[in-house]
């Protein structure tokens, strides 16, 4: 798939549990990012889908090739903190759809034909729940023809199951006992899985996804070129050494003893200020104007003057989480200042 020799190196890593959060799988094999309006112009109807997500799901399953246990998780209904924000893309979408309908109705380019659409892709659909009944009779006919699955556990969460997918799959994680040598791979593009990975405390887990790469021209933004689909492979051990050496040389200059473990708890707590599904949007925390750096800058001075870590046992220490928000405080400020000049900026531009 793009990676030199990336199946031998999967077989000889012997994965034993794997995981698979369905969700990005449906929106891999259900939507063509080369294809502009593409609720208004696509033709392929639900089996269409259902043979790529089941093509898909054979590919990966075969790649990675696990030895003990097989994870597939559909998103179910959402926790309530994140309900608005679903209703509010939901609602957006559906605004948008209606929008370019008319628009291409116009110029005669729309057509009414029975398709889906990305809103279909929410449990209680039909599209979801048949879909469900798809993968149940994939799991029943893989256990009587496939002879790799005879010793393979498989777990089915179906979208009737409340829970987002990931969630799911971590939860089972953090409540079984494992052999402390085996290897945990799990499938995902959301980049909260490697938070999540981190929290598991376990040695060997893998997350695997694959990488788009779109570039789009200047002179129409519907031209876009799609390199063939490359694994990424990330090892949660590695991320976890790396955090290790970026937060080491403090150990000297912390009040309270070294527990990087401890520390990466923290540090997830403040990385989920930048972005996290369940929680409003704070405005000066964007990833993608290089937020991450200073946030790393003032956490580190954080951590030399706390008296205790923010997390503790899954609770949170208000205390020193005030102490944190004190000097995230300053950095607000410098970050609404420069969003705001930028604006002006912009606008300056315009006129």
């Amino acid at each position: 798939m793009g990676v030199p020799n990336f199946y031998s190196w999967v077989n000889e890593k012997r994965v034993d549990y794997f995981y698979l959060d369905m969700n990005q799988i449906i929106y891999k094999c259900a939507t063509d990012p080369s294809v502009l309006f593409k609720d208004q112009l696509r033709e392929r109807d639900f089996d269409d889908v259902w043979v790529s997500i089941i093509n898909y799901l054979d590919m990966i399953i075969n790649l990675v090739n696990p030895q003990q246990l097989l994870f597939l998780a559909f998103d179910g209904v959402a926790p309530r903190a994140k309900m608005n924000q679903q209703r509010q893309r939901r609602f957006q979408s559906q605004k948008r759809y209606k929008y370019l309908s008319a628009h291409l109705q116009q110029i005669g380019l729309f057509q009414k034909n029975e398709t889906y659409k990305n809103n279909q892709f929410s449990p209680g659909t039909e599209f979801m729940t048949q879909l469900n009944q798809q993968i149940k009779f994939y799991i029943e006919r893989k256990y009587s023809e496939d002879p790799k699955f005879k010793n393979l556990k498989i777990i089915f969460s179906g979208c009737d199951v409340p829970g987002e997918g990931e969630h799911k799959l971590l939860s089972f994680i953090r409540n079984m006992q494992f052999d402390p040598n085996s290897v945990h791979m799990i499938y995902g593009a959301d980049a909260d899985l490697i938070m999540l990975g981190l929290l598991t405390q376990l040695k060997n887990v893998l997350i695997i996804r694959e990488d788009l790469k779109f570039k789009q021209t200047a002179s129409a933004a519907a031209n876009r070129v799609i390199k063939i689909p490359e694994f990424l492979v990330i090892n949660i051990s590695i991320v976890r050494e790396y955090l290790d050496l970026e937060f080491a040389v403090l150990k000297d200059k912390m009040k309270v003893a070294y527990d990087i473990h401890r520390i990466i708890d923290d540090f997830i707590l403040l990385c989920f200020f930048v972005g996290n599904d369940f929680l409003p949007r704070i405005y000066c925390f964007d990833i993608r104007i290089g937020t991450i750096e200073p946030l790393v800058d003032l956490f580190k001075k954080h951590l030399t003057n706390a008296n205790d870590y923010i997390v503790q046992r899954g609770d949170i220490n208000y205390k020193e989480l005030l102490n944190l928000l004190e000097l995230l405080q300053g950095f607000e400020k410098l970050c609404i200042n420069d969003r705001q000049q930028e604006m002006v900026n912009y606008l300056n531009t315009r006129i």
